[in-house]
């Protein structure tokens, strides 16, 4: 389902299809799923979103990185799909990779 995003390019303020960031692709893949997410400013203005402890396809996956807080989004229980500057493009990454397992923060649903 979400096979075409990897390698896609990294874009500041990305939202696809030629490219995205890494709201874009936590939007794009939630799209994909039927769920409509708001646009990244939105977010700051009261969107709602609960802690799970076990991500489902679409969950926000909370990352801390060495630029800061970096969201990606959960394929599953053990994949994420997610992009930065330094990545350079889309690509998947196991949870529990040495890169990533350490430095998530949290499994969030958007709720409204």
């Amino acid at each position: 389902m979400f096979d075409d995003l990897i390698g896609k390019p990294y874009i500041d303020n990305g939202s696809g299809p030629d490219g995205y960031d890494c709201y874009g692709v936590w939007m794009e893949v939630n799209r994909r799923l039927g769920v409509e997410v708001p646009e990244q400013e939105m977010i700051l203005k009261g969107c709602k979103f609960t802690k799970v402890d076990k991500p489902q396809p679409g969950d926000a996956v909370l990352i801390i990185t060495g630029e800061g807080p970096h969201v990606a989004a959960a394929e599953n229980e053990t994949t994420i799909i997610h992009t930065s500057r330094k990545i350079g493009s889309v690509h998947r990454a196991k949870m529990s990779s040495p890169q990533i397992a350490g430095r998530i923060q949290g499994f969030y649903r958007y709720v409204g």
